[in-house]
């Protein structure tokens, strides 16, 4: 599974709670324009450590800002509930599934009154191994016997 696939996933986990109809997405790279209310989301990685010669395991924090339309405390609250919830100990992604490893939140902004969610994810991926030596096709044994002497 990519990067790139657990993202999405998490991005299609989130709008089942808030639809793009409602809410709108952005990706950290836009600064300014947005509308509200919105989330800004991130996937960043924290380990990718082969575990052996065919398998990897990923660890990524999955940041989410979430602008209000108009700030209220309690909406703010209700939110990063919902989140916490909906993402529950595992997303599922495809035929795979997200393991929920931490969830945390705190508030920032001039005002304290921006929500910033962290949802620390993890998941195993295979390591794909490109080859172009030939497969074998004849095996050839050949036995001795060694006499006790």
């Amino acid at each position: 599974m990519t990067v790139t696939e657990v993202k999405r996933g998490l991005l299609l986990k989130m709008q089942e709670a808030f639809p793009k109809e409602t809410y709108k997405y952005y990706a950290m790279e836009v600064k300014e324009g947005f509308t509200r209310p919105s989330f800004f989301t991130q996937l960043k990685p924290v380990s990718m450590e082969p575990c052996n010669y065919n398998s990897r395991s990923n660890q990524a924090a999955f940041y989410i800002t979430y602008f209000q339309k108009t700030i209220d405390e309690a909406e703010a609250l209700d939110v990063i509930q919902k989140l916490r919830d909906l993402f529950g100990l595992y997303v599922k992604i495809g035929d795979r599934a997200v393991k929920i490893l931490d969830y945390d939140y705190e508030f920032s902004g001039k005002e304290k009154n921006i929500a910033e969610i962290t949802v620390d994810v993890g998941w195993m991926d295979r390591i794909e191994h490109k080859t172009d030596a030939p497969v074998i096709k004849n095996v050839e044994l050949e036995q001795k016997w060694r006499s006790r002497a």
